[in-house]
């Protein structure tokens, strides 16, 4: 939690694991915040995705369809280039 740095590449990878470390635990609303905060931070084709996909997933485990519709479509319109994109219609369907 202490971690403070603002690198495109080690900064959204630390956030990334803090966002594991809280889903572990339970807290999933800790947990999808930083992973949209580490997807920000790196914003990129390959980190933001994979955060973005993470959030969604903790979104729809709490029920919260809107949240990870959200998250899904930024990852069609903004990181249309990534793996994650691939399939992401899959998810964005799954939560309409």
């Amino acid at each position: 939690k202490a971690f403070d740095g603002d690198d495109k590449m080690v900064a959204p990878g630390v956030l990334s694991a803090l966002a594991n470390c809280y889903a572990n635990k339970g807290d999933l609303s800790a947990a999808a915040s930083k992973f949209i905060e580490a997807a920000k931070a790196a914003d990129n084709n390959t980190v933001s995705p994979y955060c973005l996909l993470q959030a969604g997933l903790i979104y729809e485990k709490e029920g919260n369809k809107a949240e990870a519709l959200k998250v899904y479509t930024e990852i069609k319109e903004k990181y249309f280039a990534s793996m994650q994109a691939m399939e992401i219609d899959k998810y964005i369907n799954r939560v309409k």
